[in-house]
């Protein structure tokens, strides 16, 4: 079995060796700052005495198309 004419391989929480892989590893980065940033608002609205319900973020993660699932590496987005 090939990687990826014969299966696609993606990954979640994009590593800064994915690139270092042949082929290079496509994946799925979270946005690791804006993480720290929301739970940190979060978090001081609490203790500035916010008791509310529960609130929601929403985050929106970016997709790296590399090599591990393109059978042509030469159209990949952010490739090698």
């Amino acid at each position: 079995m090939a990687i990826p004419t014969d299966i696609a391989v993606v990954s979640f929480d994009d590593m800064s060796w994915s690139t270092l892989l042949r082929p290079t590893l496509t994946a799925v980065a979270q946005p690791a700052y804006d993480l720290g940033v929301e739970s940190a608002r979060l978090l001081l609205s609490r203790l500035e005495g916010y008791n509310g319900a529960a609130r929601m973020v929403t985050l929106s993660p970016t997709l790296h198309i590399r090599g591990s699932s393109v059978p042509n590496v030469a159209w990949a987005l952010d490739g090698a």
